[in-house]
Order: structure tokens, then sequence, then C-alpha cells
């Protein structure tokens, strides 16, 4: 039998505790599209996070999803969804509530559907934005106890700077994001001054098309694809540039993608990091699935934001814990 969906989305704005600043941008407020679909008497929901970056609005996302209103139909409407729309944030959204729609319909939850243990705490990586030395170190020292700190970083940040988070916070193992602001001899001259430190990877340090010379690097220390990928289809092309790629939801267009990009990872001997944009705990739940089988976590958008969503996922000491939250993905 076929069941027909109805689809609802809206725009939503949810300040951060803080203002994020990345090598391209800042911001103090994150534009969320919350989406609800009605299936018989069911309920389920999902989140995305626009990125213009991406070529993405809001306005944008929101006709994309509301075009689908009607054209999805139970059992089949993630399959329709992968054909209908392409990857990208709309695309998350809808597939998401989608998997939470089926929990529901199954009495089951994802995890459960999928077979997947989420039932521990996993280390997360917080992230400390780009911001003067004293208030990156400030930052560092109060997240002292924390397994990972993630560091954001441009082409004039200093050295010192990373030693000054290091200094502050010594027992944390460190990420470090350029979001694709230096050039290969910038990030050579970055390895050299940062030897000895606990460094464990450093994500997207070339502009994505243009990291080439990743390819004769030689790096001895991971380096991390995420503007440079978006789909199982970038990896084979990624595997001899980097030695990992960054999941994250709203670009690979939903969970279902990203379950195969994990699949195909390892299957091309590549790590995994599963990161996330600004989004509520809506928005982690569904990656979360990805955490236990990932090298590197990258959830922590729920501790940027000034406010979290009612049930939001527990976050203790640097970890989370996937299955705490009753926003999505449960049997009920």
């Amino acid at each position: 039998m076929y069941h027909a969906i109805q689809i609802y989305a809206v725009q939503e704005s949810w300040a951060l505790a803080k203002e994020f600043a990345i090598s391209r941008s800042s911001r103090s407020v994150s534009q969320l599209i919350l989406v609800k679909i009605v299936c018989d008497d069911m309920i389920a929901w999902g989140e995305c996070v626009p990125s213009s970056h991406y070529g993405e609005s809001t306005k944008s996302v929101l006709e994309q999803i509301r075009s689908l209103d009607g054209e999805l139909i139970y059992p089949q409407a993630r399959q329709l969804l992968q054909r209908k729309l392409q990857a990208g944030s709309a695309r998350n959204a809808l597939d998401c509530a989608l998997w939470d729609l089926e929990a529901k319909r199954k009495r089951q939850s994802v995890a459960r559907l999928l077979d997947i243990d989420n039932s521990n705490w996993i280390p997360t990586a917080q992230t400390i934005g780009l911001c003067g030395i004293e208030e990156a170190s400030s930052e560092a020292k109060r997240f002292s106890n924390y397994p990972w700190l993630k560091i954001k970083i441009n082409r004039q940040t200093k050295i010192e700077y990373i030693l000054a988070v290091h200094e502050a916070a010594p027992q944390a193992k460190l990420l470090i994001d350029a979001n694709e602001d230096l050039n290969i001899k910038q990030l050579e001259t970055l390895i050299r001054g940062l030897e000895g430190l606990p460094l464990k990877a450093i994500e997207q340090p070339l502009p994505a098309g243009a990291d080439a010379d990743l390819e004769r690097f030689g790096s001895p220390i991971p380096i991390i694809a995420d503007e440079s990928c978006h789909t199982a289809a970038d990896i084979s092309l990624l595997a001899s540039k980097y030695q990992a790629i960054n999941i994250k939801l709203d670009k690979s267009g939903g969970l279902t993608e990203a379950l195969k990009m994990l699949t195909l990872a390892r299957q091309n001997n590549l790590m995994v990091m599963v990161g996330c944009m600004l989004g509520t705990s809506l928005s982690i739940a569904p990656a979360a699935l990805i955490a236990p089988q990932a090298d590197f976590v990258d959830l922590d958008s729920p501790m940027l934001l000034k406010n979290d969503r009612e049930g939001g996922i527990a976050y203790a000491d640097g970890s989370l814990l996937p299955d705490s939250g009753t926003l999505w993905g449960l049997a009920n």
C-alpha cells in the first residue's frame, strides 16, 4: 500500500553563543531550515543548513523542498528523493526526515534499522573559531580537559597562535582547518612549524579544484578533503590526494548518501571524518550514526549555539552520547 507524504518547511534563525569566524566568513546567527513531513498520522522531522559557499540560500532551499510536496510516497520515498533532488542541504533535510518516518512506521530506531550501536559516549572535536591569540588561548583553557580541539586558521595565522592553543590545553589532540585558504608552500611551512605537537590531521588546506599539488606532497599528517568532497562520486578521484574525507550530510544530501560514502571511503583506504554545519541537535542526530565508525568526529555545533532544541543530544567534557536525544530517529 502506498502512503502520501505532505511536506512543510520553515526558515529559523539560531543565535550563536559568540561570533564564529573561519577563513572566508564570520557569523553570529545560523540560518536553518526545519522540515516536517506528515504521513498518515505520523510526523517526522529533518533539518538543514544552507550554504552560500555551495550556491545555496534559504530561499532556494525552501523552494526545492516545497517543490516535492505531494511528489513523494512511502515506502519508495527515499529512492524517489535521490532521483528528484541533487545532493545538497534540501535533500539532506528531506532524506533525514524520511529516515525518521521509517523508524516510526517500523517501530525501530534508525540505529537499529542500520544495525549500528550508538549507545556509547564518543569524543568530538570542540572548535575554536578564528580570533585573537589571547581569546584562542582562553577558549582552549575552557576546554583543557577535552580530548580533541579543532583550530580554524587562515593564511595569516602564525605558528605561535596554534602553539598558544596547545600550551593552554596540552593533553588535547589537535585538528587544524584552513577552509581552502593555504597554498602548498604555506602548508609545508605549517607542518614543519608544528612538528612535535599532537596534530592528528589538517582539513582542506588548499582550494577545492586546485589541490593537484597534494598528489606529490607526501604529507606526514593526514590531509582531510572537506570542500573537495561532497558525494560518493568524488571519492575515487580524491584517494590520490587525500588520506581522509569529511562526510557532512548537508553536502552529501542526507544520511542515505553518507552511508554510501563511508563504505566507499573504506574501500579506497581513506580515513573518515564526520562533520557538520552550524545546526542544532536535529542536524547532529543522523550524522552521529556515522560517528561510531569514523576516525575523526566533529559534531560540536550545538555547543556553538546559544541554545539547542529541547530534547537535544547530551554533551559532556568533549564527548557526545548519540542515542541520548529525543528529537529524531526513534520508534516513538
